[in-house]
């Protein structure tokens, strides 16, 4: 009877593989997350909320091609960097961070809003090819 069980289980209740293909929305905010890794799992992501963790630098991003959200707001990252592969992305909130220099958004075609407010930066440089903003 154990056996028909875990049989009935696999029935009713998908793999976690399949879970994790089909995500489309990640809140993993306030927690103590201090590397963004392990995103090529989800393939299919489309929202991506990091806020409030203790995350210095954006990296491993690249690898989720269909993102249109993302919030990484609240930590503790210095510059733009890694965020090319984004050409989906649509809102990017990076407030609250240690960013100075505005880089790597030349390829952001799809972005229409753009947060960053409370951080460190003196001048907005390469937003000009950004055409929703």
């Amino acid at each position: 009877s154990f056996r028909r069980a875990e049989n009935l289980n696999k029935n009713i209740i998908p793999n976690s593989k399949t879970l994790i293909n089909n995500l489309l929305v990640l809140n993993s905010k306030y927690n103590v997350i201090s590397k963004m890794e392990n995103l090529e799992i989800f393939k299919n992501l489309k929202e991506l909320d990091l806020g409030l963790n203790e995350i210095s630098k954006i990296e491993n991003i690249h690898q989720t091609r269909l993102l249109k959200k993302l919030d990484i707001s609240g930590n503790g990252i210095k510059q733009l960097e890694n965020l090319r592969g984004l050409k989906a992305l649509e809102v990017l909130n990076l407030s609250k961070n240690k960013i100075k220099v505005i880089q790597d958004t030349e390829n952001l075609h799809s972005l229409k809003e753009l947060n960053l407010s409370f951080n460190k930066i003196r001048t907005l440089h390469n937003l000009d090819k950004l055409k929703y903003l």
